[in-house]
């Protein structure tokens, strides 16, 4: 059975509990939320989501430390990850947890929505710029996940150093399953 962890790291911004709640909502049984930082309003987020919240300082590397430290953490079969202000758009859960029940050893990659309206990837090619955080869905193995960088392009960084164990590549999948900013929020109002 596939069972979701998703790492929602967060620097206690206001718009943490629409990302949350992008995810809470389409949640099965066995899949978790864990959410990462955040201070009093990420503790105050997960109480109201039934996620898990892991007490952590800011990493202050756009929420790679947070995402380095729950990893190890996640109880999944699956590994997804989102930032607080963006969110999952309505279904993604489904889509992705169909396209996993097909080649559940696989990484996958899924399109979004960046924060200037673009769909990315623009092409499936692994490069930086073209492929952000929440794309990436890995099997939560350990020896088989990379490390998230210290710079702004550190999800570009995971992917590579992720894709080390997994020679086979990525599966590219078209369907767009997150939008950033107000593109996650207007996804949820059409």
């Amino acid at each position: 059975m596939i069972r979701f962890s998703i790492i929602l790291a967060t620097s206690g911004r206001d718009s943490l509990s629409f990302a949350a709640r992008s995810a809470r909502v389409q949640m099965h049984d066995g899949d978790e939320l864990l959410i990462v930082g955040g201070g009093e309003i990420g503790e105050m987020v997960a109480g109201l989501n039934q996620a898990n919240w892991i007490d952590l300082p800011p990493g202050n590397n756009w929420g790679h430390a947070e995402r380095n430290h729950a990893m190890p953490l996640a109880g999944g079969t699956h590994l997804l990850f989102i930032d607080d202000d963006d969110a999952l758009v309505p279904l993604a859960l489904d889509v992705i947890r169909k396209a996993i029940a097909e080649a559940p050893a696989r990484l996958h990659i899924f399109s979004m929505i960046d924060p200037h309206g673009r769909k990315l990837p623009m092409v499936p090619k692994i490069s930086q710029g073209n492929m952000g955080t929440p794309q990436i869905v890995v099997p939560n193995v350990a020896g088989k996940l990379g490390t998230w960088g210290n710079r702004y392009e550190g999800d570009f960084d995971f992917v590579v150093s992720t894709l080390k164990h997994y020679p086979e590549g990525p599966i590219w999948h078209d369907t767009v399953i997150y939008a950033c900013r107000d593109y996650g929020q207007k996804a949820w109002l059409q």
